[in-house]
């Protein structure tokens, strides 16, 4: 396997917000591209997509992300959404703070 440099992580700004939380994720846990690479059995070109908003990746490949990064996809009913008026802001924050 061809080994990269050290690149500094950054969270790409106009992505869905499950994609920035991946990002947020390494930083956290200091993990290098190429750590995430090995970790989540996931290409570079997985990663490559997270950073752009037509590129979507599948539902298993990013919850396999997150996982990485100590995190999982939760479904919430959107009748307790609506009820209850959070936004996904406020839930990211809550999972993040």
């Amino acid at each position: 396997m061809r080994l990269h440099k050290q690149r500094r992580i950054t969270i790409p700004e106009g992505v869905d917000p499950l994609y920035q939380l991946v990002f947020r994720g390494m930083i956290e846990k200091n993990l290098s591209y190429e750590e995430m690479v090995t970790k989540s059995g996931h290409g570079w070109s997985t990663l490559g997509r997270l950073r752009t908003r037509n590129k979507p990746v599948g539902l298993a490949a990013l919850r396999d992300l997150l996982n990485t990064v100590g995190y999982d996809i939760v479904a919430v009913s959107l009748k307790d959404k609506k009820t209850k008026e959070l936004s996904d802001e406020a839930l990211l924050g809550r999972m993040i703070g």
